[in-house]
């Protein structure tokens, strides 16, 4: 799936949040008498609305019909909004395909992603690193077949506590760690044999989800292309 703030679906892209602060400050005239609404379909939860206020981890968890409130401190006053994960509408379904969870019952939208062809507990793990991108945490393992040490593969799946240091993350984050890497086609490390296992194994027909949802996520946030 393609993503959404590189193919410009948001008007201001990653700064949408700031240009539309921009304009309701320019509406409000500093009155605090504007109230907002804002309303969107379930398509992608790579939404930098969510990032840009620090509110993902709200609606990652929220069930649907729930609503949360989160209240934002800022030097002149408090600013409280509400968040609510709508429920199905339920009537008539006629929706047909991949979007008809979400068109139909409002679920999140995402593509058919390949599963590990065999269960978890028939493959040993080589090598695990963390993927950090637009505050999306994952967990990425490489593994190797117990039965067919030949046959290997990357796993993915979503990470949800800190990260604990001497942990190789790639990441949008800068930081200054040799440990923190951008793009895992292009890294600095000084160890080729890593730079060799990431070049020749972290490929199309290679990686594997825990779910759909995880791997249109995963694809949808990480700044570099998988290759093929």
């Amino acid at each position: 799936m393609k993503n959404l703030w590189k193919d410009g679906n948001y008007v201001g892209g990653k700064n949408e949040p700031d240009k539309f602060m921009i304009l309701y400050s320019t509406i409000d005239r500093k009155r605090g008498t504007t109230k907002v609404w804002m309303v969107g379909n379930t398509i992608s939860r790579a939404c930098p609305y969510f990032s840009a206020w620090g509110i993902e981890n709200i609606f990652r968890k929220l069930k649907q019909g729930e609503i949360a409130t989160k209240v934002f401190h800022n030097d002149a006053n408090d600013v409280k909004i509400a968040l609510e994960y709508c429920g199905s509408s339920g009537g008539k379904t006629m929706a047909l395909g991949n979007a008809s969870a979400m068109i139909d019952k409002g679920g999140w939208q995402s593509t058919p992603q390949p599963k590990l062809p065999k269960s978890y507990k028939d493959y040993k793990c080589l090598f695990r690193c963390v993927f950090a991108y637009q505050n999306f945490k994952f967990i990425g393992e490489y593994l190797q077949d117990r039965e067919e040490p030949t046959n290997s593969c990357w796993f993915i799946y979503p990470k949800y506590t800190d990260i604990k240091p001497n942990t190789l993350v790639f990441s949008d984050i800068v930081q200054i760690s040799r440990y923190w890497q951008r793009d895992i086609y292009n890294t600095t490390l000084h160890n080729k044999r890593l730079k060799n296992l990431f070049l020749n194994t972290f490929r199309e027909g290679k990686i594997f989800y825990s779910d759909d949802l995880t791997g249109t996520d995963f694809k949808q946030v990480i700044d570099f292309a998988i290759r093929k």
